[in-house]
C-alpha cells in the first residue's frame, strides 16, 4: 500500500484535479510506511508511525467528503483548523503516553486511547458519506 497510492497522487496531480486528493493519496502511502515500520521491528514507537499515519488519512477524508458540499472557488477554513488541531492533539497525548509515561499499562493506554481518537474520526467519515448519499440521491438510481 505504498506504491499505488504514490502512482494516484501522480496521476491526479497530473490530471489537474484539487490538491486535497493528492494529500489522500499521499496520505494512503504514509499509512502503508507506517505499518510497513512497525510490522518489520514491531517496536512501540514504530507503532505510532503505524497508528498516527490512520489518524491523519482520515482527516484528510472527511474534509475532502466535506468539500463535496462546498460552493465554487470557497474552502472550509474551519474544518480545516478543527480536523488540524484533532490531529495535532492526538499526537502529542499519544507521543506522551509513549515516550513520558513510561509504565506497565502502556500498551492498553495506547490502543485504547487510539481506539478511540480513531472512532471519533471513522464515526464524522461515515456520518458525512451517509450525508452525502441521502442528499444526493440521483447516484442511487440507474440511468
Amino acid at each position: 500500500m505504498i506504491i499505488p497510492p504514490i502512482f494516484g497522487a501522480i496521476q491526479t496531480f497530473r490530471d489537474g484535479m484539487e490538491v486535497r486528493y493528492v494529500f489522500a493519496f499521499l496520505g494512503l502511502a504514509a499509512v502503508g510506511v507506517g505499518s510497513w515500520c512497525f510490522h518489520m521491528t514491531l517496536q512501540y514507537e514504530m507503532q505510532l508511525l503505524d497508528e498516527l499515519p490512520m489518524i491523519y488519512s482520515c482527516c484528510v477524508f472527511v474534509y475532502c467528503l466535506y468539500e463535496c458540499f462546498k460552493q465554487e472557488n470557497t474552502v472550509h477554513h474551519l474544518v480545516i483548523v478543527i480536523l488540524f488541531m484533532f490531529s495535532v492533539i492526538v499526537t502529542v497525548v499519544s507521543l506522551k503516553i509513549v515516550f513520558i509515561c513510561n509504565t506497565v499499562h502502556m500498551e492498553q493506554t495506547f490502543k485504547s486511547y487510539h481506539g478511540y481518537s480513531f472512532s471519533w474520526v471513522s464515526h464524522l467519515l461515515i456520518s458525512g458519506g451517509v450525508i452525502f448519499f441521502l442528499t444526493f440521491p440521483n447516484f442511487t438510481s440507474a440511468a
